[in-house]
């Protein structure tokens, strides 16, 4: 099934380290060429030489608009084109979480600028050129806050709502085109992401005990769900929002 993906060019976001580094694994091992972004230059080719991978490493501030527009040139420039985007860099916020009421606008305007604008930015950009090829995946990558509420950080949760509604959307006006486009949601996930949160054992077995499958996912499980998002295997699904949060939703 994953060979259908060798010698697809893909541009991942977020690349560097994380779910986005696993989702770069897993298509560097089934032979795909990549466009990584990141902040870090050195931990995106450090990611190149460790899959295997072919392609390049682009740096970018998705919290400037203009950066995320100009890395969607670059990478459909450098690789000749793109067949799937990963939109998976995001933040969970500025600083420990804190009630709305006590949340500062320059968080709430980060938060959305690099969870959701910079998403909507590079599919304006990149899913007409696939359109017009009559082929294409995007996969933005989401989170079981889309549909919780996470006492303090409701920019986080007001971003990743919007980005499935983005992909709703976007999914109904490019069927008809070839293109496809899919959320996935996870829960937690052990990752650096959620790293400070979940150092102290205390708050790490006690979001466990909430799970019902009782414990984080690994970033591999979540990418092995995005890699089925980009293949044949889910040809009949768009604007879907697949969660896997261990059953955490169903409690």
């Amino acid at each position: 099934m994953n060979a259908e993906l060798a010698g697809q060019c893909a541009l991942v976001t977020g690349a560097a380290s994380g779910l986005g580094r696993a989702i770069a694994h897993r298509l560097a091992s089934v032979g795909a060429v990549l466009a990584l972004v990141d902040l870090d230059r050195d931990r995106l080719e450090g990611v190149l030489k460790d899959s295997g991978a072919s392609g390049v490493a682009l740096v970018a501030d998705l919290s400037n608009p203009d950066e995320a527009t100009r890395v969607a040139d670059e990478a459909w420039r450098e690789l000749g084109g793109l067949d799937v985007l990963v939109n998976n860099a995001g933040v969970s916020g500025v600083g420990p979480p804190k009630p709305v009421a006590e949340t500062p606008l320059p968080e709430w305007l980060q938060v959305q600028a690099v969870n959701v604008t910079a998403p909507f930015l590079l599919c304006k950009e990149i899913v007409p050129r696939m359109a017009e090829r009559g082929r294409g995946v995007v996969v933005n990558v989401a989170s079981m806050a889309a549909f919780l509420g996470l006492a303090g950080r409701g920019p986080y949760c007001a971003s990743k709502s919007a980005l499935v509604g983005l992909t709703r959307a976007l999914a109904l006006e490019v069927a008809e085109r070839g293109v496809r486009v899919n959320a996935v949601c996870p829960g937690w996930i052990d990752t650096p992401f959620i790293g400070a949160r979940m150092s102290d054992p205390a708050v790490r077995a006690a979001a466990q005990s909430q799970v019902p499958l009782g414990r984080l996912a690994s970033p591999d499980e979540i990418a092995d769900a995005a890699i089925f998002l980009m293949t044949s295997a889910s040809r009949y699904m768009t604007g879907a929002a697949l969660v896997l949060d261990g059953g955490l939703s169903l409690v």
